[in-house]
């Protein structure tokens, strides 16, 4: 299993306490870590992440996918104990919105294509309009992955992780898995 951050453009300096926390997450329970300092083959740092994580899928790696404003607790169980469905092969959490959040997401490797084909989707299509009712940002990806979990065969691929594996709540922080700023 990988822990994969990509922290471009300064955010390793600003959020460098949290990338301390997944250092120490990752030791804890004998866990590669990645971190992406620069944007690969001109893409911005949002669709790197995908990019990143796709070449590790594609190596046949578990990958636990994290921004780098996120704080793994000390208490965090292995990321894999969440991915408890077999036949799933993403696990994505919910944002303050309700809908998928690109910014904790465990992905399973080959020999499951799963999530390898949907991060070949958007990677694909990062540069198509997607429908209103997903858009978050002009330049991000989190759009296209609301997107494309809507639409088959990916509804069937992914399961909503729980909300302590990302917690943006201040009154829930104490208990969360991961608190993301």
């Amino acid at each position: 299993p990988i822990l994969l951050c990509v922290a471009t453009d300064g955010y390793s300096a600003f959020w460098d306490f949290c990338l301390e926390s997944h250092k120490r997450y990752c030791a804890r329970h004998a866990i590669e870590r990645r971190v992406v300092l620069q944007k690969i083959g001109g893409l911005n740092g949002w669709w790197t992440k995908l990019q990143a994580a796709r070449e590790l899928l594609d190596a046949g790696h578990t990958v636990l996918v994290i921004d780098a404003d996120t704080e793994i607790s000390s208490s965090a169980p292995h990321f894999a104990s969440a991915m408890t469905d077999e036949s799933k092969g993403i696990f994505v959490a919910r944002g303050i919105s309700d809908r998928a959040n690109s910014g904790v997401m465990m992905l399973r490797g080959a020999p499951q294509r799963q999530a390898l084909d949907f991060l070949d989707e958007c990677l694909r299509q990062r540069e198509q309009p997607i429908d209103s009712d997903c858009f978050v940002t002009a330049e991000g990806e989190n759009g296209h992955i609301i997107h494309f979990l809507k639409r088959q065969p990916y509804v069937g691929y992914f399961s909503f992780l729980d909300r302590s594996w990302n917690c943006s709540i201040p009154e829930e922080a104490a208990s969360a898995h991961i608190r993301h700023f």
